[in-house]
């Protein structure tokens, strides 16, 4: 370098303040002090750092603190709120519907047999004008079924039912020398109306061919089932030159027989109807 160069640089500087040995070694050791701080400040701050990242991580595993506890009031049960009342009114039952004009209220059960449940003269083939007699106590056996099959060995003596009759009702139709009856009867129930039914029907199936007992005569009785009520049947007894037809019909509690004039054949299933029916309304 030249000289030049040196001298200038002199006396560039020659005049600067230069400090002495105490103040540098002064600043020196300013200079050591921040140094240190600022070491041990950011030692510090790592490891804040370090711990609050192990702490954070360690929730997900640990268990969870428990809730704090519960003051008094919070505790206690709170009562249950009640429902308020409903709008609607209460429900009533329902109001019985009013009976029709031509409705009546039901009777009891039949004591007693009422002459309107018996046939009428020419629905059993005799005029308007026959004598009818009710209830006759002299004649009441005479001309009915088991009277007729009476002769008949094997005919029963009498039905189970019998001891439970409640009523009977005897009507006797006369026409000049024609005469029939018709007997009815009212049972406690009606399977004792049933067991006189079966009684007559099977009495007279027993008698299906026969002597009379009474004067030898040879007897046919042929039994053929009806439709009219709960059960009917007519009987056919043919004796001699001699032919008789009564018929059986039971509805209910009530079961009625009698006999048959004029044509048996046109007037036994309409007779046997008009009985059933009259018995059937008497029981209503």
């Amino acid at each position: 370098m030249p000289e030049e160069l040196f001298a200038a640089l002199y006396t560039d500087t020659a005049a600067l303040a230069a400090p002495g040995v105490d103040d540098v070694r002064t600043r020196a050791r300013r200079h050591t002090h921040r140094r240190r701080i600022v070491t041990a400040g950011a030692t510090f701050a790592v490891l804040v750092v370090v711990a609050g990242g192990v702490a954070y991580a360690g929730r997900g595993t640990g268990p969870e603190p428990a809730p704090p506890p519960l003051s008094s009031a919070e505790a206690s049960p709170s009562p249950a709120a009640s429902p308020a009342p409903s709008a609607v009114p209460p429900s009533s039952p329902p109001a019985s519907p009013p009976s029709s004009p031509g409705s009546s209220p039901a009777r009891p059960p039949l004591t007693e047999i009422p002459p309107a449940a018996l046939l009428r003269p020419e629905e059993l083939g005799f005029l308007p004008s026959a004598t009818t007699r009710d209830n006759s106590q002299e004649e009441s056996g005479d001309g009915t079924l088991p009277a007729r099959l009476n002769a008949c060995p094997a005919f029963p003596s009498g039905p189970g039912g019998k001891a439970r009759e409640v009523d009977s009702y005897g009507r006797r139709f006369s026409q000049g020398t024609a005469s029939e009856l018709q007997l009815m009867y009212l049972e406690a129930t009606e399977r004792d109306a049933r067991t006189r039914f079966d009684w007559l029907r099977e009495g007279a199936r027993a008698c299906a061919n026969f002597v009379s007992e009474y004067d030898g005569t040879q007897v046919q009785v042929f039994v053929t089932q009806l439709s009219a009520g709960d059960r009917s049947f007519t009987v056919t007894i043919a004796a001699g030159e001699r032919t008789e037809t009564f018929v059986v019909v039971q509805v209910g509690r009530m079961i009625t027989e009698f006999g048959v004039s004029g044509e048996p054949v046109n007037l036994a299933g309409t007779a046997a109807q008009k009985a059933a029916d009259r018995m059937r309304a008497a029981q209503r």
